[in-house]
């Protein structure tokens, strides 16, 4: 084999090796402009002013909401719209962070009991803990009707209620959700 092929072989294997061990990093800057018009920039978001942090105040955080869709097919039995609140609006949520990076959202289930619900825009049921099921009223029977939960580890069991009210802080008022299904 040639040198000069040898020497090619080698650097395209360097180049390679390189390539698989770097880094992949990833920053964001914040920058804001003060009174004065002076422009300033960091890396940490807490050291940005909280008059100055686009929607993001005292631990308020918009959701945009879209225009419902009506279930009103054949045999639904029910003309609830799929948004529970009803019409496009902005709601302001009081979401309290979590270390893992998400948020819980307080709420009152069927009137009297509170719980803290983690928040997941992209979930189509919600899972209670047992301790909330039993607060509610409800325990832990054989007979009761089964829900498969595909969770990380695959797919488990629960049980399956409906709640006549589900209630949770919007704009620091009470606004409820009825017929929402756990």
């Amino acid at each position: 084999m040639p040198k000069a092929f040898q020497t090619f072989v080698y650097c395209l294997l360097l180049v390679f090796a390189f390539s698989l061990s770097a880094s992949i990093s990833d920053a964001k800057n914040f920058s804001w402009k003060d009174e004065s018009g002076k422009a300033h920039f960091t890396d940490d978001p807490d050291k940005t002013p909280p008059k100055y942090r686009k929607g993001k105040n005292k631990g308020l955080h918009t959701i945009k909401e879209a225009p419902p869709a009506v279930l009103n097919g054949p045999g639904s039995g029910s003309n609830h719209p799929v948004s529970r609140l009803g019409f496009a609006r902005e709601y302001r949520v009081p979401l309290i962070p979590t270390e893992s990076g998400n948020f819980i959202v307080e709420t009152t289930l069927n009137g009297n009991v509170k719980a803290n619900l983690m928040l997941d825009t992209g979930a189509s049921l919600v899972s209670l803990t047992p301790e909330v099921g039993e607060k509610r009223g409800r325990t832990r029977s054989p007979n009761s009707a089964q829900i498969p939960f595909q969770i990380a580890n695959g797919v488990v069991w629960n049980q399956l209620l409906a709640l006549d009210k589900v209630r949770m802080l919007i704009r620091w008022k009470r606004v409820s959700a009825k017929e929402c299904q756990v």
